[in-house]
């Protein structure tokens, strides 16, 4: 049996054409060198060719950034949401809203106590989580993903 490996094909859109596109990506790797355009205008550049709105493309990208604070440190009150767990923990996360999905990465001890709740929820410019026990933590990492 003998099987041929082929180099990957490059997609080309037809109205840039292979000499301005290959001139493009060549301009990209000399961006810093003294005299070159940045490397926004050819970016700008290849996106007019392409049809493709950089200014919305740019917002869409910001958009779905997620937001993050680490070593926060949750403040606990007494809460029956949750049978197991007696205690909510309100963390501040500026721009947070209850449809994002929230992430929380506790620390090992935390992690393995059993103490703390595997879910967590968003809301108003907070993340919430769930504890056996009214404790001071610091909760290494929080991530909340815009949907």
């Amino acid at each position: 049996m003998n099987i041929t490996a082929s180099a990957p094909t490059l997609w080309i859109p037809n109205d840039i054409g292979e000499e301005n596109f290959s001139e493009m990506i060549a301009k990209l790797g000399n961006a810093n060198a003294p005299g070159s355009e940045s490397n926004m205008q050819l970016i700008q550049a290849f996106c007019n060719a392409v049809g493709v709105d950089l200014e919305n493309l740019l917002q869409e990208i910001e958009g779905k950034s997620p937001i993050k604070v680490t070593n926060a440190s949750p403040s606990f009150a007494a809460d029956n949401t949750y049978q197991d767990y007696g205690y909510k923990g309100t963390i501040t996360v500026t721009g947070a809203t209850a449809s994002m999905r929230p992430e929380v990465i506790f620390g090992l001890t935390e992690a393995m106590s059993g103490n703390y709740a595997p879910i967590c929820e968003s809301g108003a410019g907070v993340v919430y989580i769930y504890a056996k026990v009214n404790a001071s933590i610091t909760v290494p990492l929080v991530v909340v993903h815009k949907e």
